[in-house]
């Protein structure tokens, strides 16, 4: 012992340990869950268990292949679709083309008439000059 430590008695320190061990004890039981009961093994609980786990999963087992059926059906309709956007845009494509087409054939024509309307202006204001 160090000088200047009080001693302490051997009933002092039974009484703290006994107050440790307590303190520990209780810490333990709030923070470590109580086993859990077991679960009657009898054969009738355990077959109406495995029954029903049974069932449970044929349930899923119905709910899996339902999905399966409609991802392959939007699988189809987007197959679909994206036929359909190719037509749709290959058609576009032409219209787009013929309007092209259109524009410049109507920017000839309109050219070829503004000549033509150039050239009887011209002519009259000729025939004008000669009979002034």
């Amino acid at each position: 012992m160090q000088p200047g430590t009080p001693s302490l008695t051997t009933s002092q320190l039974a009484a703290i340990e006994n107050n440790i061990e307590k303190k520990v004890l209780q810490a333990m039981s709030t923070r470590v869950p109580p086993p859990e009961t077991d679960v009657n093994m009898d054969s009738q609980a355990l077959e109406s268990r495995v029954q029903q786990l049974e069932s449970h999963l044929h349930h899923v087992q119905n709910v899996q292949t339902c999905v399966e059926a409609k991802v392959g059906q939007i699988e189809q309709q987007v197959h679909q679709v994206q036929i359909s956007q190719h037509g749709v845009e290959s058609t576009i494509g032409q219209l787009q083309q013929k309007l092209d087409q259109q524009s410049h054939h109507m920017g000839r024509t309109l050219d070829a008439k503004l000549a033509e309307q150039m050239d009887k202006i011209e002519a009259l204001l000729c025939k004008r000059g000669r009979h002034e």
